[in-house]
């Protein structure tokens, strides 16, 4: 079962309303009938209605929206953590749990399009070689209320224009961790305009901005289905 990802559909502004972006589209759909794909995945920004409608005419259905958020230079000076919630290196025998709210922030569904790698990010001395040697570089907390512990941040630098950082928390505490962990992982990096963190749209959308975080785009997750009988 192949699945296909149409990464960009550009028209030149002075040929925009022409049916030239449908076209195009719909061509790259007959071209993954024509190579045997089942599926077909792409993005496109939550601020382009055009675009939405013509996706949405050719058969595509939403399946996700997903925020970026970056660090917002108009913040005057860094912000404070939540008091009430402390902050500490991750452990371990913590990730257990961890692992399984960063799986619902990052499920399958999307980690295949998304720099994020579950086995990379795991606490560890090998783990964290691993990545050094691979020319990256790993920090990772976690929050805790009352002794337990409520959520993880993970940094992650790379050779790429950006830094991600990857959050998960008990879904109840969600705020709370991400409005302590945030502005720890802020103190503790050199270039804090380089992180980009994915989340879904809405969420602990607040707690973002406290953090010293401002909305950079939404992209909305599309897909389509191509039955057999169509081949």
């Amino acid at each position: 079962r192949y699945t296909y990802l149409i990464a960009n559909v550009a028209v030149h502004p002075d040929w925009r309303g022409r049916g030239i972006g449908t076209q195009l589209t719909e061509r790259a759909i007959a071209h993954v009938r024509e190579h045997g794909g089942r599926k077909i995945h792409l993005q496109v920004r939550s601020d382009n209605p055009t675009a939405i409608h013509i996706y949405r005419e050719l058969g595509f259905e939403e399946t996700a929206r997903r925020t970026t958020w970056v660090w917002n230079p108009e913040m005057k000076s860094m912000p404070e953590r939540s008091g009430e919630t402390l902050v500490a290196k991750r452990r371990k025998d913590e990730w257990s749990e961890q692992k399984e709210w960063l799986r619902r922030i990052y499920p399958w569904s999307l980690t295949w399009n998304l720099p994020f790698n579950m086995e990379r990010i795991k606490p560890g001395f090998w783990h964290f070689l691993e990545v050094l040697l691979e020319g990256g570089y790993l920090k990772g907390w976690s929050a805790y209320q009352g002794g337990k512990d409520i959520g993880t941040a993970v940094w992650e630098s790379g050779a790429s224009g950006s830094d991600y950082v990857w959050i998960g928390s008990v879904p109840e505490r969600e705020d709370e961790a991400i409005h302590a962990l945030l502005p720890v992982v802020l103190h503790n990096i050199n270039q804090p305009q380089r992180i980009s963190i994915n989340y879904p749209e809405g969420q602990a959308r607040e707690a973002f901005i406290r953090s010293g975080m401002k909305e950079e785009l939404t992209l909305i997750w599309m897909a389509e289905d191509i039955s057999p009988e169509n081949n």
